[in-house]
């Protein structure tokens, strides 16, 4: 298992690509979360589009670099896995400049107490969006909001390791709140060793298979 100055290493030059532009590809050779959305399979149906909307499509599928029929299908299924049920699971969009604005007025310990309030929500929040919740689950939901609001992240995992960098550009105060979210979910409720670097305006992050969780890791690693 890499050590811990092995992961502070791993993300000293990291060029804040994001996934999101990749066709929604996996940057490790294990694509346990994420499908391949240039290998579409399924039936085919006919669809009237306006002119305005197809020309919207094939520009947006130009700017991403994918077929017009592989974003098409890439709109649907972020329909289907998080828009559908987003509401009832109380997640919303919120201007950037309001929530930094709100978090800056607080303090480290008011931070990590409605980190503690936010962490507990997140069981339901799973059970919502994905019908289940684990740490595959849980992780699962963290990698679609990044793709759905666009955050520019990088995540790898082995069968020891995950490890997932956000860019939020968002400052320090913000990170660390996220931090605390993820800190106590992934400690309190799968009890698997973590480990984060923060920094203004990014945040890493890497869950260990400890031995008291490989039951449960192996969700994640062999889904």
């Amino acid at each position: 298992m890499p050590s811990c100055s092995n992961f502070h290493r791993k993300y000293r030059h990291f060029d804040y690509s994001s996934n999101f532009d990749d066709g929604y590809e996996n940057t490790s050779d294990t694509d346990t979360f994420l499908d391949d959305e240039t290998q579409l399979f399924g039936d085919s149906v006919t669809i009237t589009i306006n002119p305005e909307n197809m020309t919207q499509l094939y520009e947006e599928s130009k700017y991403r670099q994918v077929g017009l029929n592989t974003r098409i299908n890439q709109i649907i299924k972020d329909h289907l896995d998080w828009h559908t049920n987003a509401p009832a699971a109380k997640m919303y969009y919120l201007p950037k400049s309001c929530i930094t604005k709100v978090i800056d007025q607080l303090t480290e310990l008011q931070i990590s107490g409605l980190a503690l309030d936010v962490a507990r929500d997140f069981k339901d929040i799973c059970l919502m969006l994905r019908g289940e919740f684990t740490i595959s689950s849980f992780l699962d939901v963290i990698i679609k909001w990044l793709q759905i609001t666009e955050t520019p992240n990088r995540w790898d995992q082995n069968m020891f390791e995950y490890n997932l960098l956000i860019k939020h550009d968002m400052g320090y105060k913000y990170s660390f709140l996220v931090k605390e979210i993820y800190r106590n979910v992934i400690e309190d409720a799968f009890h698997m060793g973590i480990e984060f670097i923060v920094t203004e305006n990014s945040l890493a992050l890497k869950i260990m298979n400890t031995k008291d969780s490989y039951q449960s890791s192996n969700i994640l690693f062999l889904r």
